[in-house]
């Protein structure tokens, strides 16, 4: 869609396009990262702690790090260093899988089950506020975009 875009647009229409997407994308992180703070702050969650709990909560109770590296669009290793910091604070644990040894799989434990909770209320907060500033029509739109059916 993008590249169809860029043949039918100026090139200043597409900068101006490109700066407030990633304004509103940044002003959203930001608002995320507000929320955290404000009702979570003692949690000291990251934004991509929120994630991996969100997917632990939702597909859990034990998912592999591949499919969280998946979901959260993160390459490993970065993923691998956000759940050594999650692992340190109590939050998840790993253990080895039993079909695979070489899978490596991700537990929430009892701090991150409650963390998780947390992350889930501030969540729900958040997309109402999100979804509440957009338009039917644009909400629609925008899931097609995003979901890639547009």
């Amino acid at each position: 869609m993008y590249v169809h875009i860029l043949t039918s647009m100026e090139k200043t229409d597409i900068a101006e396009i490109d700066e407030l997407f990633l304004s509103y994308v940044t002003r959203r992180g930001e608002l995320l990262r507000l929320l955290l703070k404000r009702h979570y702050g003692d949690l000291k969650i990251t934004p991509e702690q929120f994630a991996v709990l969100r997917i632990l909560n939702r597909i859990g109770p034990s998912v592999s790090i591949t499919e969280i590296a998946d979901r959260v669009h993160q390459p490993h290793a970065n993923l691998s260093r956000t759940l050594d910091r999650m692992e340190n604070r109590g939050l998840v644990m790993r253990t080895r899988g039993r079909q695979d040894r070489r899978q490596i799989i991700i537990r929430l434990t009892l701090q991150g089950r409650r963390a998780s909770a947390a992350v889930e209320k501030i969540s729900d907060e958040l997309l109402t506020r999100l979804w509440n500033n957009i338009s039917p029509e644009d909400q629609t739109y925008l899931y097609r975009i995003l979901s890639g059916n547009d």
